[in-house]
């Protein structure tokens, strides 16, 4: 358990950290990473008490973050040469924020690589989150995508990929963990994304599991 943060002035020019199976007390987590700028790489694996994410490093690239239920806030808004993100849960938050996830990624503008768990873009009770059809600015570095546990006979789930997609033109690599199928929303989904029509080299891989043909 990390209840105190001692003076981590030596850490200011720390560029990777890794946390893992760490218990924080309020406010723990935010004063270590203020104490922490130069930050590049950041990984925290199943660490509890942390309820709301914010981080300060300009120059941060990567950031893995996984747990077993997701983080309720996450802020990025500094972390602008972001390129690297993987957020896997399984399950959302109790109190997960309205368009937490889609008013994260529009403001990355050179990130390359995501990765996100269901716990990411499920909720817990439908009405505290509604994605929009279309994210806001483009994201033009965006190269490749991983997306797990995806249920495709949930409209918003559906629109989520959709607005991604149609916000990352130049993406190469997509691969979508399925649990249950709509065949008329998938029919849907490939129509309404037609970068997948006009890339040649574009590579979707869709991973099955516990199917359901509804």
């Amino acid at each position: 358990m990390l209840s105190t943060v001692p003076d981590f002035g030596a850490f200011k020019s720390l560029g990777t950290l890794y946390l893992s199976d760490v218990r924080f007390e309020p406010n723990v987590f935010e004063s270590l990473m203020l104490g922490c700028p130069s930050l590049v790489t950041l990984d925290i694996s199943h660490c509890s008490g942390l309820k709301s994410i914010n981080v300060s490093s300009p120059v941060l690239e990567i950031l893995n973050l996984q747990g077993d239920q997701a983080t309720e806030s996450i802020c990025l808004e500094n972390a602008k040469n972001l390129t690297d993100l993987a957020l896997l849960a399984d399950r959302p938050g109790d109190n997960f924020e309205r368009d937490t996830i889609s008013n994260l990624i529009k403001g990355l503008s050179k990130i390359k690589s995501i990765c996100l768990g269901e716990g990411y873009f499920k909720v817990s009770k439908p009405q505290h989150i509604c994605f929009p059809k279309r994210l806001q600015g483009s994201l033009n570095c965006l190269k490749h995508v991983e997306l797990y546990g995806v249920d495709f006979t949930e409209t918003r789930e559906l629109l989520f990929v959709i607005s991604l997609l149609k916000s990352s033109p130049n993406i190469e690599k997509l691969l979508i963990e399925v649990t249950r199928i709509h065949l008329n929303l998938l029919v849907c989904f490939f129509f309404s994304c037609h970068i997948l029509a006009h890339s040649i080299f574009f590579i979707l891989f869709f991973r099955v599991i516990a199917i359901t043909w509804i």
